[in-house]
């Protein structure tokens, strides 16, 4: 019986210690992450931002030439910080959360979504610039050249980094600086944003380097 007692302990430890190890290598971010507005007004700001200098690095490691990237003049890409905004509200909202829990599927999730944002913008620009800002024709597995999967899987890892890493860091970082601070810095921001885009509605950025091709289209006449 003294046997028999003891492999019952020893058996309940082991369990005890594999769901701890599990715990500990499982992803969770449902866990104390919800994101109020202001934060997440200031994270497109830095996603943008993030996007804009991967671009910059990109561009200078496949061609060698330092280019101010996007649609816009300013230091944003705005794409980048939509598609963020939009993983961190859709994945912790109480719907999603149990998807968080495997990565994996959260991963093919983004992947999916960031991939059709990146078609459904790329066919908006091009429709109402008669431009296009990037052009993957000759990629493999590419669809109509507005997306393909080199770039959609490296959407969904950024994705996931974002999700279980510098989402969470970030608010907990942002969630320190007074609320008249934040309202002060987002006033500047967004004001010169939207002069921005006003700008490039009627003088878009186009270039070596930033529009792949220029097909000229009725609507650019209208400028």
């Amino acid at each position: 019986m003294k046997n028999v007692f003891e492999k019952e302990i020893v058996g309940e430890n082991v369990l005890t210690e594999s769901l701890k190890i599990r715990k500990k290598y499982v992803f969770d971010v449902e866990v104390n992450d919800t994101y109020d507005n202001l934060t997440l007004t200031m994270m497109f700001f830095f996603f943008a931002f993030a996007g804009w200098i991967i671009e910059v690095f990109w561009m200078y490691l496949q061609q060698g030439i330092i280019v101010n990237r996007g649609t816009l003049i300013g230091p944003w890409l705005p794409i980048y910080g939509f598609s963020c905004i939009f993983i961190l509200k859709l994945f912790t909202s109480d719907k999603c959360k149990s998807i968080t829990r495997n990565p994996l599927i959260t991963f093919l999730a983004i992947m999916i979504l960031c991939s059709v944002a990146e078609y459904i913008t790329s066919l908006l620009l091009e429709a109402f610039y008669g431009l296009r800002w990037w052009d993957y024709s000759n990629e493999l597995f590419n669809i109509n050249g507005r997306v393909c999967l080199e770039n959609s899987l490296l959407f969904g890892i950024g994705g996931c980094i974002c999700l279980y890493c510098i989402g969470p860091f970030l608010n907990r970082k942002l969630q320190k600086i007074p609320k008249r601070t934040k309202i002060l810095i987002l006033s500047f921001l967004i004001c010169i944003f939207v002069m921005d885009n006003m700008y490039c509605m009627t003088h878009p950025h186009t270039g070596t380097g930033i529009t792949e091709t220029q097909m000229f289209m009725k609507t650019l006449k209208l400028f």
